[in-house]
């Protein structure tokens, strides 16, 4: 699963954030020896670690002023 679950940041000020994982259990079986349990909903912490990165300069509408900007391309 570990290979196959993905976290992509938004770039945001946060250092938490959570990923929702929903499990479905899917089996034929209608006796009482199947799970009562069908489905159910993970929600796994994730930390982000804060980089100090340097700003984008980008041209302003005035020629000698610039607009920093903290977002990334």
């Amino acid at each position: 699963l570990a290979s196959r679950v993905r976290y992509r940041h938004d770039n945001s000020e946060t250092t938490v954030d959570n990923i929702d994982l929903e499990v479905e259990i899917l089996s034929k079986r209608t006796d009482d020896e199947a799970p009562k349990l069908r489905s159910t909903i993970y929600s796994i912490p994730v930390r982000i670690n804060p980089v100090n990165d340097a700003p984008n300069l980008k041209p302003g509408i005035n020629p000698e002023a610039l607009l920093i900007s903290g977002e990334s391309k």
